[in-house]
């Protein structure tokens, strides 16, 4: 049996003719990157018949953040750079940081690519290059060595190269 789960689509407060296709029952979907007015009933979005949608590999939200973290990092115009997290934040209607204290601004830039990129497979890289992977990780299992891949054994076995450290 398939279930509906209903979402304004077409933004028009009228959820009747909004229905997106899930199985199993209790599933939980993310419509980041369905297109408005896109007719879901069909069940198109797991069959790949929206492949034709656009991904994003950076957005301007993201030159924004990385510029503010490199002027904070370099000890340069810290106002410059709230103001280009400012800029992001009432892109989403969020209030205007105003501390001018290192740390903390740093700690809301991670925070603010947490909340920005959801769903796009950046917080892992983001935890490791500011590295606090152990902080946020270590309670789900992660260990230390992890903060590198495993080398596949053919590779090993072509180049003669020793595994990383804990594989």
């Amino acid at each position: 049996m398939l279930i509906h789960e209903k979402y304004d689509l077409n933004n028009n407060g009228d959820f009747t003719d909004d229905k997106v296709w899930h199985s199993p029952p209790g599933d939980i979907h993310m419509m980041k990157w369905v297109p408005v007015n896109v007719d879901l009933t069909t069940g198109a979005i797991w069959s790949g018949d929206l492949g034709y949608v656009d991904q994003f590999m950076i957005r301007l939200s993201e030159v924004y953040l990385d510029y503010a973290e490199a002027l904070i990092r370099q000890g340069k115009d810290v106002n410059t750079a709230i103001e280009y997290i400012n800029r992001v934040r009432r892109r989403a209607n969020a209030s205007d940081i105003t501390t001018t204290n290192t740390q903390e601004l740093l700690d809301i830039i991670l925070n603010e690519r947490k909340v920005e990129f959801c769903f796009e497979g950046k917080r892992f890289f983001d935890l490791k290059r500011v590295g606090r992977l152990k902080e946020f990780l270590g309670p789900l299992g992660w260990k230390d060595h992890m903060v590198n891949y495993p080398i596949p054994q053919e590779e090993i076995d072509l180049t003669q190269m020793t595994q990383n450290d804990g594989y």
